[in-house]
């Protein structure tokens, strides 16, 4: 058996099994978007996430400036401990380079990196260097605090929740897109935010610690592997079932030009396409958009509910019709090689009525 036949989260799932019971200062291990530890303080808890970068797979030097993928690199580890409504405080950074990458591109990845810790009050507190043979890749450690009853997992929905979303999918599965096209500067505001949506996107920290204080949320996952998958890993571990109603997701202005842009599907890259960093969560039945906009400072869009156990997970495209996605979002070992975008019909996405497989691990 290889990778590819076993899959990111077939994987995933192997070294939980191989890992054991955790100790009893771990109050919640492999499974969530950060581990639960014991902060040996009353009334507080640790957070700790882990995310690496490598070029070639994450990002292409020639379209992903330095300073951009520093501060990329410490968003997506920002994105982890607010999807448990946490705060972040302290990481580490391993940087594995070959020996002539030039020092002007590590200083200007150090200074994105930095610029991003000062807005989210994280601290670099060390990490390592290597020399490397092949691609640069980046790994980052990141630590983060959090009151013990205000910790929010993917497994508290209930049937007859709200499932809610922040902001606008699929902009950066669109920015990606127009990256693999385009040479050159983009030629309007609206396919610039694309492309910025994907080099420099934004974690929804303050967001997700307004739900966890306020006790707004259920359940909670950021959104960064596509809406789809993510959705169904919520679900997964909450052991229940979700209905997405296509015609609820949001699509903004600049997705749809975009998509146009790239012969894509503007659904399809808001149900699939992955590093949008927002916040899925759910909510009780009678929580509401304009109130969580409100409390959150975001656009916040009810786009489904929560069903019973056992039930599976449907998305409903805006004829009603339940689409049959085969690649609901990203797996490293299932992927696609690196390079343009496949075709819609190659990567599974339908608007035929056919069963979703309730597969998510």
């Amino acid at each position: 058996m290889k990778l590819s036949d076993l899959g990111e989260f077939g994987l995933i799932a192997r070294i939980a099994g191989h890992a054991g019971a955790a100790g009893a200062r771990v109050l919640r291990g492999i499974g969530d978007d950060c581990a639960v530890l014991d902060s040996g303080v009353p009334g507080g808890v640790l957070l700790l996430t882990t995310d690496l970068l490598t070029e070639g797979v994450h990002f292409e030097r020639r379209t992903s400036p330095a300073r951009l993928l520093g501060r990329k690199a410490l968003a997506v580890n920002l994105s982890d401990i607010a999807a448990m409504g946490g705060t972040p405080a302290f990481f580490t950074v391993t940087l594995c380079a070959p020996p002539d990458t030039p020092v002007d591109w590590v200083d200007g990845f150090y200074a994105g990196l930095l610029d991003r810790a000062r807005s989210s009050g994280a601290a670099l507190v060390g990490g390592d260097t290597s020399a490397s043979r092949g691609p640069i890749t980046v790994s980052l450690a990141l630590l983060g605090e959090c009151p013990s009853g205000e910790v929010l997992y993917r497994s508290g929905a209930r049937p007859g929740d709200g499932i809610y979303l922040t902001g606008w999918p699929g902009e950066s599965a669109a920015g990606l897109a127009l990256l693999q096209m385009e040479g050159g500067e983009p030629p309007d505001d609206d396919l610039a935010h694309l492309r910025t949506r994907h080099l420099d996107p934004e974690p929804r920290i303050l967001a997700g610690r307004r739900l966890a204080e306020g006790k707004l949320a259920t359940a909670l996952i950021d959104v960064s592997d596509g809406l789809a998958a993510d959705l169904g890993r919520l679900a997964e571990a909450s052991g229940v079932g979700a209905r997405l109603e296509g015609d609820r997701v949001p699509l903004s202005p600049a997705l749809r030009k975009g998509a146009a842009a790239a012969g894509r599907d503007p659904l399809e890259l808001a149900l699939t396409g992955g590093e949008d960093y927002e916040l899925l969560f759910t909510a009780s039945g009678d929580a509401g958009e304009e109130a969580l906009s409100d409390v959150l400072g975001l656009p916040v869009r009810l786009i489904g509910r929560v069903t019973a156990p056992g039930t599976p997970l449907a998305i409903i495209d805006p004829a009603g019709n339940p689409l049959d996605l085969s690649r609901p979002g990203h797996d490293h070992f299932l992927a696609a090689p690196p390079g343009p975008e496949l075709p819609l019909a190659a990567r599974g996405f339908s608007s035929q009525p056919r069963k979703l497989p309730m597969f998510f691990p």
